[in-house]
């Protein structure tokens, strides 16, 4: 049996896994080349650009054909249109989906709720390291230049995505980039759905 997970966004990642091996077949990402605003006037152009992503997930359900779809529950972003085009290409993908020949099983979980089942926390020297950057910018004026981070024996600020990637690797011998998150977060995802995380409920 198999798994299709989606982390649905402009840059949707996704994995299909194997539910008995709890293993990544394939993976990759979905996008759009252009921008919103190129698709036509507001607010037609999100409707266009939600669906032209949502044509291309439908097309690797198609071509897969999983036993069961899991999608990240989306979350209350801080900008609004950001949040609008998410749900929008959440709205087109079922929609699509909804009209196939056959009906796939869908489900949602929470990322709180996915990221917890596969133990994906900050270890406390990365908290430390973030507290101590956020202290060192906050007495800079807000930034840091590279030297200045380098004489001070820090990196860049270390988020759950970071952590997604670096498990991700460890489990399956991957060597996944930071710009790949949205395909670490897919794989572990489909693994916190397989190893029976909690779903979520629409409630």
């Amino acid at each position: 049996m198999r798994v299709l997970s989606l982390d649905i966004s402009t840059n949707t990642g996704y994995a299909l896994l194997d539910k008995e091996r709890v293993c990544p077949i394939l993976w990759g990402n979905v996008w759009n080349e252009e921008k919103v605003d190129t698709f036509g006037s507001y607010p037609y152009s999100y409707l266009k650009a939600a669906d032209t992503i949502a044509h291309k997930i439908q097309r690797i359900v198609e071509r897969h054909q999983p036993d069961s779809i899991v999608i990240e529950e989306t979350n209350k972003g801080k900008n609004r249109y950001s949040q609008k085009i998410l749900e929008f290409i959440h709205c087109r993908v079922l929609d699509r989906l909804n009209y196939l020949p056959w009906q796939p099983r869908i489900f949602y979980i929470s990322t709180s709720v996915w990221r917890q089942k596969v133990g994906i926390e900050l270890t406390k020297e990365q908290k430390k390291a973030n507290a101590k950057l956020s202290k060192a910018k906050s007495k800079a004026g807000g930034k840091l230049t590279y030297d200045q981070k380098k004489a001070l024996g820090l990196k860049g600020r270390t988020t759950k995505k970071h952590v997604a990637i670096i498990e991700v690797n460890r489990r399956y011998n991957l060597q996944l980039l930071q710009k790949d998150n949205d395909i670490a977060e897919a794989i572990l995802l489909g693994v916190a759905f397989i190893e029976g995380a909690a779903l979520a409920n629409g409630k």
